[in-house]
């Protein structure tokens, strides 16, 4: 006679806990920035490097995703206006820092100057830079730090179209990260491109709506770790 009420009860709890344990599904956000994560034409898939360790963490978090490529602006506004909502890969800064809860690091990015090599552009520092013509991305930290330096930075909303803006004489400088801008060049048919300088190394987010919850963002920085000692991710900081 007692045990049918304590059944009930056991079955109550582990539904319970099930249900606390589930999580919501999860819209990360990104943008076209081959190797790193870009649109496969035949699949119509986001594909990319980091987005195999995107999909790998929060399957491993037991955490539905969806990815959505758009232009970065939007990706960006999406993460800090909707719940369930992140971004990746951001660039995690000072500017940036209280806007989001940040998982990661995932990756880590050569920040360059980019330019024709018949051009012939020979600088030591940045600074030296700032006299020429130099072309960016709507958004980007690596533009905006540019700026911050006090560089001139003639900005569009799509980063590989400065390939050909360097190739027509349009711009003299390209700031890129190091290994998306020569991909975006060698897919644009752009060739004879040259690092005139590294002005900075940084590291790659999943930056995460703020009102994520504390335990999930914990539960995830804990995994990154965990893939982190078994070679998944590679992420590294040089200064």
């Amino acid at each position: 006679m007692i045990l049918r009420p304590l059944l009930a009860t056991a079955v109550f709890i582990l539904a319970a806990a099930g249900s606390a344990l589930a999580a919501d599904k999860m819209i990360l956000n990104t943008e076209e920035y081959p190797p790193y994560q870009h649109l496969n034409p035949k699949t119509k898939q986001v594909e990319g490097e980091n987005v195999a360790i995107v999909q790998e963490l929060f399957k491993r978090a037991g955490i539905p995703i969806e990815i959505k490529l758009d232009k970065w602006e939007a990706s960006y506004a999406a993460a800090r206006k909707k719940d369930n909502n992140g971004v990746f890969t951001a660039i995690r800064n000072q500017e940036r820092e209280a806007l989001f809860q940040w998982v990661g690091p995932i990756s880590v990015t050569r920040w360059v100057l980019l330019a024709k090599k018949s051009k012939g552009i020979k600088i030591k520092a940045v600074e030296e830079a700032f006299k020429y013509k130099i072309g960016g991305y709507k958004g980007d930290a690596k533009s905006e730090y540019l700026e911050k330096l006090g560089a001139s930075v003639d900005k569009i909303d799509d980063d590989a179209k400065n390939a050909k803006r360097l190739e027509a004489g349009e711009i003299d400088l390209w700031a890129t990260g190091y290994v998306s801008g020569m991909k975006a060049a060698k897919d644009a048919g752009v060739t004879d491109l040259e690092e005139v300088i590294q002005y900075r190394e940084d590291q790659g987010y999943v930056a995460l709506n703020l009102d994520t919850k504390a335990a999930t963002v914990l539960n995830l920085n804990r995994i990154v770790e965990q893939m982190k000692d078994q070679g998944k991710i590679k992420a590294k900081f040089k200064d």
